[in-house]
């Protein structure tokens, strides 16, 4: 009895062995997966146009044909999306009656969509640009983030206003209301602040502002 007691231990070992060298393995997969997942590998830019700022990322992650329902911008390799006040952001920046007003009384939004195929960098040369990198799920966070901003009209796409300012590009309508206390530099930073960049929207309201606090985290 003992005998056979103790070659059952025996065979008892692989198998705990065995169990033992699989936890192990699963835990550092695990671990493994998730450092990737939070390793910053995923390029995208900020634009600064004096008044405004943009957020840019491959047109192909933000795919506008499903966004925007539209093709109006395929064929190209990145997007520049911004949002800002309807009226202002129409007016490239030039009106300052209508500035003052944007600020001053709380009025609707809108979205800046603008498509092309240069580099970010060469794109923007006569802007100042900031590249910064994000997690895989922060990434993913900032583009359902920024298409939740889209008015969707009863057919459930979003709603083209009118031609944008530069090159491929229209303006949507978009939800939220611009004023002082949140003005489209404050939307950009609180799009990024969500997907997990060190920047503070609350002191975010000048394109300036913005850019100073990429610069310490960006590239």
């Amino acid at each position: 009895a003992d005998g056979a007691k103790r070659t059952m231990e025996l065979m008892k070992r692989p198998i705990v062995f065995a169990l033992m060298a699989l936890c192990v393995w699963m835990t550092i997969s695990m671990t493994g997966g998730m450092s990737a997942a939070a390793e910053p590998t995923r390029q995208i830019y900020v634009t600064n146009h004096g008044f405004h700022t943009g957020i840019v990322l491959p047109l192909r992650d933000f795919d506008p044909q499903r966004t925007l329902g539209t093709a109006y911008f395929n064929n190209r390799n990145w997007i520049e999306i911004g949002w800002g006040d309807a009226a202002f952001y129409q007016a490239s920046g030039e009106d300052y009656w209508l500035g003052a007003k944007a600020l001053f009384t709380p009025t609707e939004a809108i979205m800046h969509v603008h498509a092309f195929l240069a580099p970010p960098p060469d794109r923007f040369s006569a802007s100042e640009i900031v590249g910064v990198k994000l997690t895989e799920v922060g990434y993913r966070r900032m583009i359902a983030r920024i298409r939740a901003t889209f008015t969707r009209g009863k057919d459930g796409r979003a709603v083209p206003v009118n031609r944008g300012l530069y090159g491929v590009s229209y303006f949507y309508k978009a939800e939220g209301t611009y004023s002082i206390f949140y003005t489209c530099n404050s939307w950009t930073a609180d799009v990024l602040a969500d997907a997990g960049v060190d920047i503070d929207p609350g002191a975010s309201k000048r394109a300036s502002s913005v850019m100073e606090q990429l610069r310490e985290v960006g590239e």
